[in-house]
């Protein structure tokens, strides 16, 4: 009985220690997070066999596979979104899931704080990313001339850089996120030497909280405007020349507050800070606060506040005592009784003035009366300004400003904002019977420019308004941050895309010399446009020693870096089956069902160094869509076509004898061939000895499934072959989930096989 038992606890045990082992099923994900395009990889640990797959977003069933026996996997979602994968052990029917997030396109946003500065000043910078996977790495760089002067990489997403030397500067900002994907933006700075512009104060002392006003000397190479950023300040006037007296008036108020008015002049600016404080501590005999033995209050407040005073004015008195009151200053005026005070001013001649009275009581408290003024003027104002069409414009045009004015004016005056003199100006003629007032200037210097446009009457202005004048001329917009330059050997060639229209390209050296001009006639000129759905480009290539490389060039008025880089191949394997080209149309089909004839030519043409987009898969796909027909892709139509319209050698007749086709590769052919019934792939390499043939394999399951009797080889470290009989042994080979197929892959055939089966040329013309 006890023999018979045991047997049946042992099945217990190890039935339980089985299923234990089984719900230990685990899904690791490569990274928790890709950017929307990017594939996503993943394992499975713990299963005792088959699995299977099912994929969700947003909580709903995207696809499910059947059971295989593929432990590792990829899959490339085609949506942004929240997605978990979820893996089920056949054997024991036990489950895992893993989420993974899919982020949208990485972007980047560039905020400079100022455009243009003076010597010495301090430049900020604020990026902002979207999309991608974080934590991202913000890498700031600072170039003059094209060559790097000052740098910094890391986490914080602000920047900021002192101004150390005279020129044009162009600040960049580069974003990678956590799947190495990048992204890139640009500011553009003008750091100018010369008389800046400063502020001289007639009083240095505090505001106290009942206000008051400062009359500032304005001293400026050109026009200066001037801003605020607190509502406590008024400033009497919003610009000036060098001279202009500025008055600014801090508002009465109960909080200690802090504010800043900025002056600009050109690339020069002036921060003055104004503070508005408490009494404790600065001066003594000022307290608003009611002493504990005894109060006062003007019109129930220890600080009453009068506005606009003129004329006079009366105001209630509460005291428990007798009081009486002082006026700071000697334009205001105090009368007063037992419970009244009858305060009267004298007419305000200056733009601004504020002062008070103090009411004291013999018991030692004390109240406070601010009195502020603003004379009333007759200076017109700016109050809008609009410009005739600036599209297409050059510098050396000229540009209609139509101004509106509150006020009686009888001139318009125009100030280019980095100058000091009038550019144009316009009188009573100039008036239109809409009140709007025409004025025309010439356009100056380069670039953004901003002018400043004032109304006067008698010579004497009132606020002013600024226009910023984009114009384009000599000016060339990038496609990119920088011009390619890709060595290989003792030549290196230099490729730059422009979307505007240049005659000319100077090259600069590091120092910022001229090494020499490239122009549009040149006959080392590659020149290429293109119009598309983006927009007209135009793309230049020419070809420099390795040792004359520029390292800018100077295009119009702008200075653009060269990035030089060792000459790379490009990846040659496309993966049929990755679960991307379902969507890209090839005729009455798509290029997941019957794209290997193209996906051959597009790797074929990378080969030959054919990378622009109208050898990609879908470009070739839409322009040969007649090739494909019910049986398949015609490929000695599809390979004829494409030899004519992108010049490289082709011939009818296929090649067998292996004497040929060594010849033929030691010049640097390539061959597509049927590799198996139905299915096409790229031969690029043969053997030292001849006997085995590299392939470029867009769709190894189909390959493998009818491969029969033939092997596929890898190559070992040691140059030796060893025969595989799965995809999954083939290095870097991917299986993806949503097609359940093999990705594209790189193997060996031996040569005999391959020459059987006849293959077609793709050869760079002599």
């Amino acid at each position: 009985m006890r023999k018979a038992l045991f047997p049946c606890i042992l099945a217990c045990v190890l039935f339980f220690a089985l299923s234990m082992a089984a719900a230990e099923v685990t899904v690791v994900m490569d990274t928790p997070s890709v950017s929307l395009g990017e594939t996503v990889l993943f394992h499975v640990e713990g299963a005792g066999g088959e699995v299977r797959y099912d994929v969700y977003r947003s909580g709903e069933l995207l696809f499910r596979t059947g059971f295989v026996s593929v432990s590792s996997g990829a899959y490339i979602p085609a949506a942004a979104g929240n997605y978990f994968l979820r893996v089920t052990d056949r054997g024991s029917g036990t489950s895992a899931q893993s989420d993974f997030t899919v982020t949208g396109d990485l972007k980047v946003t560039l905020r400079a704080a100022d455009r243009a500065l003076a010597l010495g000043q301090a430049a900020e910078y604020a990026a902002s990313a979207e999309g991608g996977s974080p934590p991202f790495t913000y890498t700031f760089s600072v170039r003059s001339g094209g060559e790097r002067i000052f740098g910094r990489s890391g986490g914080d997403s602000s920047f900021s850089y002192t101004t150390s030397e005279v020129g044009a500067f162009t600040v960049t900002c580069t974003v990678t996120d956590s799947q190495n994907a990048s992204a890139s933006a640009s500011a553009e700075l003008l750091v100018e030497d010369g008389p800046g512009i400063s502020a001289e104060s007639d009083d240095s002392g505090p505001f106290r909280l009942w206000g008051g006003v400062r009359r500032y000397t304005v001293r400026s190479p050109g026009i200066w405007t001037a801003e605020s950023d607190a509502d406590f300040l008024e400033l009497s006037t919003n610009c000036g020349g060098d001279g202009t007296e500025l008055f600014v008036t801090v508002l009465p108020g109960r909080e200690p507050r802090r504010g800043t008015i900025t002056l600009y002049s050109g690339a020069s600016k002036c921060v003055i800070g104004v503070t508005r404080l408490s009494d404790d501590g600065v001066e003594q005999e000022v307290s608003l606060n009611a002493s504990s033995a005894g109060s006062v209050s003007v019109d129930g407040e220890n600080m009453a506040v009068w506005t606009g005073a003129e004329g006079e004015r009366e105001f209630a008195v509460s005291s428990d005592s007798d009081w009486i009151a002082v006026p700071s200053d000697d334009w205001i005026r105090a009368e007063y009784t037992e419970n009244s005070l009858k305060v009267s001013v004298d007419e305000c001649a200056e733009p601004a003035r504020a002062g008070y009275v103090r009411v004291e009581n013999d018991r030692g408290a004390a109240a406070y009366l601010s009195v502020c003024q603003s004379a009333d003027s007759a200076a017109p104002d700016v109050t809008s300004v609009s410009l005739s069409s600036t599209m297409g414009i050059s510098y050396e045009d000229s540009i209609t400003a139509f101004v509106r004015v509150e006020g009686d004016a009888d001139l318009i005056t125009v100030y280019r904002i980095s100058g000091s003199e009038p550019v144009a100006s316009s009188d009573a003629s100039g008036r239109r019977s809409d009140g709007s007032w025409a004025v025309t200037f010439p356009l100056e210097g380069s670039g953004e420019e901003s002018y400043l446009f004032a109304a006067s009457r008698g010579g004497i202005s009132g606020r002013m308004m600024i226009a910023r004048i984009s114009a384009f001329g000599e000016q060339a917009s990038f496609n990119d941050l920088f011009a390619d330059a890709e060595t290989d050997g003792d030549v290196c060639t230099v490729t730059v895309q422009m979307t505007s229209s240049v005659a000319s390209v100077l090259m600069l050296d590091e120092n910022g010399r001229e090494m020499g001009m490239i122009s549009a006639g040149d006959a080392d000129i590659d020149r290429y446009i293109d119009e598309n759905n983006r927009g007209r480009f135009s793309q230049w290539t020419f070809t420099v020693p390795s040792d004359r490389v520029p390292a800018a060039l100077r295009i119009g008025t702008q200075t653009l870096e060269v990035v030089t880089r060792e000459k790379e191949y490009p990846n040659l394997v496309f993966s049929q089956f990755d679960g991307s080209w379902d969507r890209v149309r090839y005729r009455h089909s798509n290029l997941q069902e019957s794209g290997c004839a193209i996906f051959t030519l597009a790797s074929a043409l990378r080969k030959l160094g054919f990378v622009s987009d109208d050898a990609a898969p879908a470009a070739l796909a839409e322009k040969y869509s007649f090739c494909l027909v019910d049986g398949g892709t015609l490929n000695s139509t599809l390979v004829g076509n494409a030899a004519r319209d992108f010049g490289f050698r082709t011939r009818y007749d296929l090649y067998n004898d292996r004497e040929s086709v060594e010849s033929l590769f030691s010049k640097g052919a390539v061959f597509s061939f049927s590799i198996v019934k139905g299915h096409i792939a790229l031969a690029d390499e043969i053997s030292e000895d001849g006997s085995m043939i590299h392939i470029v394999d867009s769709a190894m399951s189909a390959t493998f499934s009818r491969l029969n009797s033939a092997k596929a080889y890898i190559r070992l470290s040691d140059g030796s072959f060893e025969a595989v009989s799965d995809p999954s042994q083939i290095p870097g080979a991917l299986y993806y989930i949503e097609t359940e197929s093999w990705s594209g892959g790189e193997y060996w055939l031996e040569s005999s096989y391959v020459l059987r089966r006849g293959v077609r040329l793709l050869m760079n013309k002599e």
